[in-house]
């Protein structure tokens, strides 16, 4: 079993995570979203057209969705899909460095 994300500090407008594993940072940026709108998982499935036990599984990490899926999540949480998925990206120090142009050499 993979180690649940830790929510820190983002840029004011949205919280971001360090996450152990994608999954379980979109998972907690969907429940995040959802909870700060006082809603339900049912309330949030039935907006997005999705079954309650899968968004259970969406944000507990044990589901991908797929990208049509994020898509109609975004929109019934009423963000942009670059928006829902900045809440699960590492900020700061956590953010990978990118590799040096020897890593592309042969």
């Amino acid at each position: 079993m993979s180690t649940p994300c830790v929510l820190v500090a983002g840029n004011g407008t949205a919280p971001a995570c360090t996450p152990a594993s994608i999954g379980d940072a979109f998972g907690l940026a969907v429940r995040v979203s959802r909870e700060e709108r006082g809603w339900s998982q049912e309330a949030l499935a039935e907006r997005a057209e999705l079954n309650r036990s899968y968004l259970g599984e969406v944000e507990r990490g044990r589901a991908m969705p797929s990208l049509v899926t994020i898509f109609k999540l975004a929109r019934a949480l009423g963000l942009t899909l670059s928006s829902l998925l900045a809440r699960c990206e590492p900020s700061g120090d956590d953010v990978p460095s990118a590799p040096t142009s020897d890593a592309f050499r042969r």
